[in-house]
């Protein structure tokens, strides 16, 4: 292991008491010590159930109807079918969400969208930042190349690897990288309201 993926493994943070025991069970292994990881899953596993407190749902709002000429736009581009089928688009009261992320990049979370903004942002800007009409943000990828290894970088946490594509005739291997559809999404579950996608 390398010295930066060292010292990403020892600062790294999870929320281990919100897991189900098969989960813990899965992360386990990248942690440091095992046993003093799993140990501390069990006692916070515990307090759990103490902590759930009734669920208020979030609140759900149309769209101001100045928004309509921008999500029409949005809905002709032909991928938004194709990432999000029938999805509407609404305003929901983020703070009274479910969080259900796989990956959260807290190390640049304060360097994207309106943290730098001066002032209330207008309609207009919330649109472009919320729902730009692109769906598939820039990939940005650089690539560096060194005998037969290829590694493609980007900050672009979407980044997508489909592959390998080969063909039989001439043993060529190819591999597409793309950016994956970014738009914030809301799932509702029996009830609840779950951030998926944010």
């Amino acid at each position: 292991m390398g010295a930066t993926e060292e010292t990403v493994r020892r600062s790294a943070r999870v929320l281990a008491a919100f897991m189900s025991q098969a989960e813990a069970q899965g992360f386990a292994w990248v942690a440091l010590d095992q046993a003093a990881f799993l140990q501390a899953f069990q006692q916070r596993a515990a307090v759990r159930p103490s902590l759930q407190g009734p669920y208020v749902a979030p609140r759900i709002e149309k769209l101001p109807a100045e928004a309509a000429p921008h999500v029409a736009a949005l809905h002709q581009n032909s991928l938004y079918a194709s990432a999000y089928g029938v999805a509407d688009i609404e305003m929901v009261e983020l703070g009274k969400l479910v969080a259900a992320q796989n990956y959260m990049d807290t190390d640049v979370s304060d360097g994207v969208h309106g943290a730098k903004a001066q002032g209330i942002p207008t309609l207009d800007e919330i649109l472009k930042i919320c729902l730009p009409i692109d769906i598939y943000p820039q990939l940005n990828a650089l690539w560096q190349r060194a005998g037969n290894t290829l590694t493609v970088y980007s900050l672009n946490n979407t980044m997508n690897l489909h592959g390998p594509g080969v063909d039989l005739t001439t043993g060529q291997v190819t591999y597409n990288v793309a950016a994956g559809a970014n738009l914030m999404m809301v799932l509702e579950f029996n009830g609840r309201y779950v951030l998926a996608n944010g």
